[in-house]
């Protein structure tokens, strides 16, 4: 499931870093501005942690992580503590098998959002994180 959510909310820029997916997206979004911890493939966890601080760091963002039950690796969380990051929003993900559904006539799927879709989007975000 957290593979579906990577590929629903995309970040403008994201690079594989030992099988982490780091995200920067700018704006109010914490899922495009985080690292996706769905699977890690490296030898040295600190390493890694390490440089998804720089890299946030250098775009002036704070580090942020998205652990969840299956982070790997499965210590995550508790070395994020022990450099005293804190848990943040908390997300429940519920879901069922999909059932196929036709769509209304006046519905307009597109590839990329356009202007229209940007402008509400950008603007909400940007109103939530003035409260």
């Amino acid at each position: 499931m957290e593979l579906a959510h990577v590929r629903a909310w995309p970040a403008g820029d994201t690079t594989d870093l030992d099988g982490w997916l780091w995200r920067c997206g700018g704006g109010g979004s914490q899922r495009a501005n985080s690292v996706s911890t769905v699977r890690f493939t490296g030898a040295d966890v600190e390493a890694a942690i390490d440089d998804v601080e720089r890299r946030y760091h250098a775009r002036g963002a704070p580090a942020r992580f998205h652990t969840f039950d299956l982070t790997e690796p499965a210590d995550l969380a508790v070395r994020l503590r022990a450099r005293g990051y804190r848990g943040g929003e908390t997300t429940l993900t519920m879901f069922a098998p999909p059932r196929p559904v036709e769509a209304p006539a006046d519905v307009v799927t597109l590839a990329e959002p356009d202007a229209g879709w940007l402008d509400v989007y950008l603007g909400a975000i940007t109103e939530s994180r003035r409260a």
